[in-house]
């Protein structure tokens, strides 16, 4: 599968908008994440920063985010703000 370049906003929005489809998720929501460096162009170039999640919160949402967060790697990488491809 190739991957798609996505600027960092646009891949926290797609993120969040895939958490919101499990009761699990409810008001979980990634704040920010960060650029790691990379050998390869086909290697994902991003890991989870913050994770926001209600007050009181169990635990019960971690093993949906990671199968999010784990597909979302293999699909997309963070692009700069003109659409480059990214590489720390």
């Amino acid at each position: 599968m190739r991957r798609e370049w996505l600027s960092e906003a646009a891949l926290i929005e797609r993120i969040n908008d895939e958490l919101i489809q499990y009761p699990a998720c409810a008001g979980c929501r990634i704040s920010n994440l960060r650029i790691v460096g990379i050998r390869d162009r086909d290697e994902c170039n991003w890991v989870p920063y913050q994770v926001t999640t209600p007050l009181g919160r169990n635990n019960s949402y971690l093993s949906v985010l990671a199968r999010i967060i784990c597909d979302f790697q293999g699909r997309y990488s963070v692009a700069d703000s003109s659409g480059a491809r990214r590489v720390k």
